[in-house]
């Protein structure tokens, strides 16, 4: 119990010593100070990917794809390549460790965020990222579109064939079909006509529409209907099908080139060069460095006296 060290003791000593502890406080505060000072300055580049207010209510599994994508090794290849940045400075694991994507469960927009210490190289980044992230939405939504597409067509076709192989049918019947009905009826068959009187072998002739041939031709007008109407909707399809297939290429193509592009399912909302870095945090660093010397000082006196107290009792 000797060699206990009260607190008191440790505040007389700090304050006998206050000269050298607030040198070296001043001194740590003057090196963390300095070596805040020294690092470049971080920038921070925020773009953000929104469904447009009708796409608000689809499934969100197209932004999570997106969100994977985008921290890629592929995505960031492409991208140090499309802005030609500095192999030796951007490498693809430093540029993925720079990259964050942020979405609420959910939700219908997601966020990039790109630190740098260049705010117009990050900007670029966040803004190529963002566009990259939207030509894969948009291609993942053409790409669905035209998948149903390309069912309706098949059932198309296949109500045409059948559509066709009625109409077939049809003419053949209509073939051998008579249009118009004879019919023959002899006058001593008629008892109101012979009244007792011989009239030999006259007989009546009657000639009447054959209904059957009648309904053999309605069958046919429909069905010749309905075969133009999935005529139009055969041509209208295998348009919006090539239509999708060109507007993916087209993406693929301004996705590879960096250039802007007409989205319609998706919002870019594009990142500004920002003006204020957001670290190195030089007053939080500079203080942090005295609030460390002041321990370690405090411990250094502890340890002295402490010392000081084994030597005096032995």
């Amino acid at each position: 119990m000797a060699n206990e060290i009260s607190l008191r003791e440790i505040i007389q000593d700090a304050w006998r010593n206050k000269i050298w502890i607030a040198l070296v406080i001043i001194c740590a505060m003057f090196i963390a100070g300095g070596y805040s000072y020294m690092q470049p300055s971080i920038f921070e580049s925020t773009s953000i990917v929104s469904l447009v207010p009708s796409e608000k209510d689809a499934k969100t599994s197209d932004l999570s794809s997106a969100k994977e994508q985008v921290k890629s090794k592929f995505t960031t290849s492409k991208i140090i390549n499309g802005l030609k940045l500095d192999p030796t400075k951007y490498t693809i694991d430093s540029l993925m460790n720079n990259i964050s994507v942020e979405s609420l469960p959910n939700s219908s927009y997601i966020s990039i965020k790109v630190k740098g210490t260049d705010n117009q190289v990050t900007t670029d980044i966040a803004n190529l990222l963002a566009f990259s992230t939207g030509s894969n939405i948009e291609i993942l939504k053409h790409l669905s579109k035209q998948t149903e597409q390309k069912a309706k067509l098949e059932e198309v076709k296949s109500s045409m064939q059948i559509v066709e192989s009625e109409l077939n049918e049809v003419s053949k019947l209509i073939q051998v079909t008579p249009q118009i009905l004879n019919t023959k009826k002899a006058l001593a068959d008629d008892t109101y006509l012979v009244n007792g009187k011989q009239l030999g072998a006259l007989q009546l002739s009657n000639e009447e529409i054959n209904p059957v041939y009648l309904s053999l031709q309605s069958r046919q007008a429909d069905a010749t209907v309905q075969k133009s109407k999935l005529n139009s909707e055969e041509a209208s399809l295998n348009e919006d099908i090539q239509s999708h297939k060109k507007t993916i290429a087209e993406l693929e193509q301004q996705s590879i080139n960096g250039k802007p592009y007409d989205f319609n399912y998706v919002m870019i909302t594009p990142a500004i060069v920002p003006a204020v870095p957001i670290g190195p945090a030089k007053l939080i660093t500079t203080v942090l460095g005295g609030a460390i010397a002041l321990l370690l000082a405090l411990f250094f006196l502890v340890i002295r006296a402490y010392w000081i107290r084994n030597q005096t009792s032995n």
